[in-house]
Protein backbone atom coordinates (compact mmCIF):
# COMPACT_ATOMS: atom_id res chain seq x y z
CA UNK A 1 0.00 0.00 0.00
CA UNK A 2 1.23 3.47 -0.82
CA UNK A 3 2.14 5.15 2.47
CA UNK A 4 1.58 8.56 0.87
CA UNK A 5 -2.20 8.00 0.81
CA UNK A 6 -3.18 10.08 3.80
CA UNK A 7 -6.25 9.24 5.85
CA UNK A 8 -6.45 5.71 4.51
CA UNK A 9 -6.38 3.03 7.17
CA UNK A 10 -7.00 -0.19 5.27
CA UNK A 11 -7.80 -1.70 1.89
CA UNK A 12 -10.81 -4.02 1.64
CA UNK A 13 -10.77 -6.57 -1.17
CA UNK A 14 -13.81 -6.74 -3.45
CA UNK A 15 -15.01 -9.68 -5.52
CA UNK A 16 -15.39 -9.51 -9.30
CA UNK A 17 -19.05 -8.82 -10.04
CA UNK A 18 -18.87 -7.26 -13.52
CA UNK A 19 -16.54 -6.63 -16.44
CA UNK A 20 -17.90 -3.16 -17.21
CA UNK A 21 -16.80 -0.35 -14.94
CA UNK A 22 -19.65 1.94 -16.05
CA UNK A 23 -22.29 -0.70 -15.29
CA UNK A 24 -21.06 -1.66 -11.86
CA UNK A 25 -19.13 -0.24 -8.96
CA UNK A 26 -17.27 -3.54 -8.72
CA UNK A 27 -15.71 -4.07 -12.10
CA UNK A 28 -12.41 -5.76 -11.41
CA UNK A 29 -10.67 -7.67 -8.64
CA UNK A 30 -8.08 -4.88 -8.54
CA UNK A 31 -10.64 -2.42 -7.21
CA UNK A 32 -10.78 -1.53 -3.54
CA UNK A 33 -12.69 0.48 -1.00
CA UNK A 34 -10.36 2.83 0.84
CA UNK A 35 -11.54 3.45 4.35
CA UNK A 36 -11.50 7.07 5.46
CA UNK A 37 -14.25 7.47 8.01
CA UNK A 38 -13.32 11.06 8.82
CA UNK A 39 -13.93 12.21 5.23
CA UNK A 40 -17.68 11.61 5.54
CA UNK A 41 -17.86 9.56 2.34
CA UNK A 42 -17.05 6.14 0.91
CA UNK A 43 -15.07 5.93 -2.32
CA UNK A 44 -14.07 3.17 -4.71
CA UNK A 45 -10.46 3.13 -5.89
CA UNK A 46 -8.54 0.99 -8.35
CA UNK A 47 -5.17 -0.32 -7.25
CA UNK A 48 -2.27 -0.65 -9.69
CA UNK A 49 0.31 -3.09 -8.34
CA UNK A 50 2.98 -2.12 -10.87
CA UNK A 51 3.10 1.48 -9.58
CA UNK A 52 1.70 0.79 -6.08
CA UNK A 53 -0.86 3.55 -6.51
CA UNK A 54 -4.61 3.89 -6.06
CA UNK A 55 -6.83 5.91 -8.39
CA UNK A 56 -10.26 7.11 -7.30
CA UNK A 57 -13.05 5.77 -9.54
CA UNK A 58 -16.39 6.51 -7.91
CA UNK A 59 -17.99 7.94 -4.80
CA UNK A 60 -20.22 5.25 -3.31
CA UNK A 61 -21.79 7.01 -0.32
CA UNK A 62 -22.02 10.55 1.02
CA UNK A 63 -22.03 9.15 4.54
CA UNK A 64 -19.38 8.32 7.13
CA UNK A 65 -19.42 4.53 7.38
CA UNK A 66 -16.97 1.93 8.67
CA UNK A 67 -15.65 -1.30 7.15
CA UNK A 68 -18.02 -1.44 4.18
CA UNK A 69 -18.35 -4.87 2.55
CA UNK A 70 -20.32 -5.83 -0.55
CA UNK A 71 -22.14 -9.14 -0.65
CA UNK A 72 -24.41 -10.74 -3.25
CA UNK A 73 -27.70 -11.85 -1.64
CA UNK A 74 -29.91 -13.86 -4.01
CA UNK A 75 -28.63 -11.86 -6.96
CA UNK A 76 -28.89 -8.49 -5.19
CA UNK A 77 -25.66 -6.63 -4.38
CA UNK A 78 -25.84 -5.30 -0.83
CA UNK A 79 -23.43 -3.10 1.08
CA UNK A 80 -22.94 -4.00 4.77
CA UNK A 81 -21.40 -1.44 7.13
CA UNK A 82 -21.78 0.44 10.39
CA UNK A 83 -22.28 4.19 10.60
CA UNK A 84 -20.90 7.13 12.50
CA UNK A 85 -21.17 8.33 15.20
CA UNK A 86 -21.23 4.81 16.64
CA UNK A 87 -19.42 2.45 14.22
CA UNK A 88 -18.55 0.05 17.04
CA UNK A 89 -22.11 -0.40 18.22
CA UNK A 90 -24.83 -2.99 17.69
CA UNK A 91 -26.51 -1.72 14.47
CA UNK A 92 -25.48 -3.19 11.12
CA UNK A 93 -26.75 -1.17 8.14
CA UNK A 94 -27.45 -2.63 4.70
CA UNK A 95 -27.56 -0.57 1.50
CA UNK A 96 -28.83 -1.43 -1.98
CA UNK A 97 -28.70 0.43 -5.28
CA UNK A 98 -31.85 2.26 -6.37
CA UNK A 99 -32.99 2.82 -9.97
CA UNK A 100 -30.53 5.71 -10.28
CA UNK A 101 -27.62 3.50 -9.26
CA UNK A 102 -27.20 5.13 -5.85
CA UNK A 103 -26.75 3.09 -2.68
CA UNK A 104 -29.69 3.68 -0.31
CA UNK A 105 -30.10 2.18 3.15
CA UNK A 106 -32.76 -0.53 3.01
CA UNK A 107 -32.28 -2.64 6.12
CA UNK A 108 -30.64 -2.68 9.51
CA UNK A 109 -29.89 -5.43 11.99
CA UNK A 110 -29.87 -4.82 15.73
CA UNK A 111 -27.69 -7.15 17.79
CA UNK A 112 -27.82 -7.61 21.55
CA UNK A 113 -24.06 -7.01 21.75
CA UNK A 114 -21.70 -4.57 20.06
CA UNK A 115 -20.91 -6.95 17.21
CA UNK A 116 -22.25 -5.09 14.17
CA UNK A 117 -18.95 -3.85 12.73
CA UNK A 118 -17.55 -5.93 9.90
CA UNK A 119 -14.19 -7.64 10.46
CA UNK A 120 -13.62 -8.64 6.83
CA UNK A 121 -15.16 -9.94 3.64
CA UNK A 122 -17.86 -12.57 3.84
CA UNK A 123 -16.51 -15.94 2.73
CA UNK A 124 -17.80 -19.36 1.74
CA UNK A 125 -16.69 -22.64 3.29
CA UNK A 126 -18.23 -26.02 2.50
CA UNK A 127 -21.17 -24.34 0.81
CA UNK A 128 -21.93 -22.07 3.77
CA UNK A 129 -21.35 -18.32 3.90
CA UNK A 130 -19.85 -16.67 6.98
CA UNK A 131 -19.67 -13.07 8.18
CA UNK A 132 -16.56 -12.02 10.17
CA UNK A 133 -17.70 -9.49 12.78
CA UNK A 134 -15.89 -7.41 15.38
CA UNK A 135 -16.79 -7.82 19.01
CA UNK A 136 -16.48 -4.31 20.46
CA UNK A 137 -18.09 -4.83 23.86
CA UNK A 138 -14.95 -3.79 25.74
CA UNK A 139 -13.16 -1.79 23.04
CA UNK A 140 -12.79 -1.45 19.29
CA UNK A 141 -11.85 -4.83 17.84
CA UNK A 142 -11.71 -6.76 21.10
CA UNK A 143 -12.37 -10.07 19.32
CA UNK A 144 -13.53 -11.58 16.02
CA UNK A 145 -16.81 -13.45 15.68
CA UNK A 146 -17.68 -15.76 12.81
CA UNK A 147 -21.38 -15.81 12.02
CA UNK A 148 -23.12 -18.21 9.68
CA UNK A 149 -25.12 -16.28 7.08
CA UNK A 150 -28.57 -17.79 6.53
CA UNK A 151 -30.47 -16.26 3.61
CA UNK A 152 -34.19 -16.44 2.91
CA UNK A 153 -36.11 -14.30 0.40
CA UNK A 154 -33.25 -11.82 0.17
CA UNK A 155 -33.05 -11.32 3.96
CA UNK A 156 -30.02 -12.38 5.98
CA UNK A 157 -30.03 -14.02 9.38
CA UNK A 158 -26.82 -14.39 11.38
CA UNK A 159 -25.91 -17.28 13.65
CA UNK A 160 -22.70 -17.19 15.70
CA UNK A 161 -20.48 -20.25 15.36
CA UNK A 162 -17.18 -19.11 16.84
CA UNK A 163 -15.61 -16.26 18.84
CA UNK A 164 -11.85 -15.73 18.67
CA UNK A 165 -9.49 -13.78 20.90
CA UNK A 166 -5.85 -13.10 20.09
CA UNK A 167 -3.53 -15.60 21.81
CA UNK A 168 -0.35 -13.87 20.69
CA UNK A 169 1.94 -13.23 23.70
CA UNK A 170 2.30 -9.51 22.85
CA UNK A 171 -0.54 -8.76 20.42
CA UNK A 172 -3.20 -9.79 22.91
CA UNK A 173 -5.12 -6.53 23.34
CA UNK A 174 -7.50 -7.06 20.46
CA UNK A 175 -8.24 -8.80 17.17
CA UNK A 176 -10.32 -7.01 14.57
CA UNK A 177 -9.65 -8.42 11.10
CA UNK A 178 -10.34 -11.81 9.52
CA UNK A 179 -9.96 -12.01 5.75
CA UNK A 180 -9.47 -15.07 3.58
CA UNK A 181 -8.38 -15.66 0.00
CA UNK A 182 -8.09 -19.18 -1.41
CA UNK A 183 -6.10 -21.08 1.25
CA UNK A 184 -4.74 -18.00 3.04
CA UNK A 185 -6.29 -16.35 6.11
CA UNK A 186 -5.11 -12.92 7.26
CA UNK A 187 -5.82 -11.59 10.75
CA UNK A 188 -4.95 -8.31 12.45
CA UNK A 189 -4.17 -8.22 16.16
CA UNK A 190 -3.31 -5.35 18.47
CA UNK A 191 -0.82 -5.09 21.30
CA UNK A 192 1.75 -2.88 23.00
CA UNK A 193 5.37 -3.61 23.83
CA UNK A 194 5.02 -1.34 26.83
CA UNK A 195 1.97 -1.83 29.07
CA UNK A 196 2.43 1.69 30.46
CA UNK A 197 2.05 3.08 26.95
CA UNK A 198 -1.36 1.47 26.72
CA UNK A 199 -2.38 2.83 30.12
CA UNK A 200 -1.23 6.32 29.14
CA UNK A 201 -3.18 6.16 25.87
CA UNK A 202 -6.30 5.04 27.73
CA UNK A 203 -5.87 7.89 30.20
CA UNK A 204 -5.54 10.37 27.30
CA UNK A 205 -8.54 8.70 25.60
CA UNK A 206 -6.44 7.95 22.52
CA UNK A 207 -7.20 4.25 22.87
CA UNK A 208 -10.17 2.77 24.69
Amino acid sequence: MNKKLKGVSEIALLDKFSTNLEDSYLAYKAQRFLKDEESGELNLYQYYSDTNKCVKRKRILDEAVADAVLFDVDGHKKLFCTKQPNPNGNVLCVYEKDLMGRFIQKEKYNFEEKIARMAGEMFEYDGIWYRPAQECNEQYGHAVILQKVLMENGICRFEEVRRMLSVHPKLNVGMHTFNSYKDVIVVDALGFDNIWLRKTMKLMKIYK
